[in-house]
């Protein structure tokens, strides 16, 4: 007999759940990830198929932002595992 706990991740991983949850949970850890300082001036509103859409206070943060994209990608998907978040959005 199996556990609750893998029949639950099977079923999870079965329709894609997971996958889902764990790209939610990029949204929860945006500031561990960026930094306090960034995070003043950011904030994760939504995902969609793997896109993270930030908002950020003005077009000065959107254009630094820009520039650390691929770091930030790295650093989300080291923390939810690979290729969980493919891309952000800076709005």
């Amino acid at each position: 007999m199996q556990s609750l706990s893998m029949a639950l991740n099977r079923l999870l991983k079965r329709h894609k759940i997971a996958q889902a949850i764990n790209q939610y949970r990029s949204i929860e850890i945006w500031s561990d990830v960026v930094g306090e300082t960034i995070a003043s001036k950011s904030q994760p509103k939504s995902i969609d198929r793997g896109k993270l859409f930030v908002a950020v206070t003005s077009s000065v943060w959107r254009n630094e932002l820009m520039y650390h994209k691929e770091m930030i990608l790295a650093k989300l998907n080291d923390r939810l595992g690979k290729n969980t978040i493919k891309d952000i959005i800076f709005q």
